[in-house]
């Protein structure tokens, strides 16, 4: 049976994020991924426009630690509908 593709946005462009694109395609190498960072300008596999992450089916948020909160509020206020995947810790201040 073949594999389906997913539309997978990861928040984020190094590190942790290279490493979930990493597992990721070692499951399935046919899922679509993109990288989101706010400030990317002519980077090669990085977007800078919020539809990247709204119009996909899974959203990663491998970006730094005091964003995380910033983004999840952000997709609750575009009511995103699909699925997120949040590092820990999820905020860096109790």
């Amino acid at each position: 049976m073949p594999a389906t593709t997913m539309k997978i946005c990861i928040i984020g462009k190094s590190n942790h994020a290279k490493l979930h694109q990493k597992f990721i395609k070692e499951m399935n190498e046919s899922d679509d991924i993109d990288f989101y960072h706010p400030t990317s300008r002519e980077e090669s596999g990085v977007v800078n426009d919020r539809k990247a992450f709204l119009e996909s089916a899974l959203v990663i948020i491998a970006s730094p630690t005091h964003s995380h909160l910033y983004y999840l509020r952000l997709l609750e206020a575009n009511h995103y509908p699909g699925y997120i995947y949040l590092e820990k810790p999820g905020f860096n201040d109790p």
